[in-house]
């Protein structure tokens, strides 16, 4: 079978392709709320504070980076 014969990927695996993206993602966010609420509970409200202002100041600088 030749590179011009190989038959097209059907809509079937275009759906499964994005529904395991879908899938991925919605379980990063999930992890990533986890560690959230996880990190809340063990720091100061002050902690807290300064950690939000360092993680949105690392975010800005990941943006600027690219």
């Amino acid at each position: 079978m030749t590179f011009d014969d190989r038959p097209i990927p059907s809509g079937k695996v275009l759906a499964q392709g994005v529904a395991s993206i879908g899938a991925f993602r919605w379980t990063a966010q999930v992890l990533s709320w986890a560690a959230t609420l996880l990190v809340i509970r063990l720091l100061a409200p002050a902690d807290y504070g300064i950690a939000g202002l360092a993680t949105a100041f690392i975010g800005v600088a990941a943006i600027l980076s690219e």
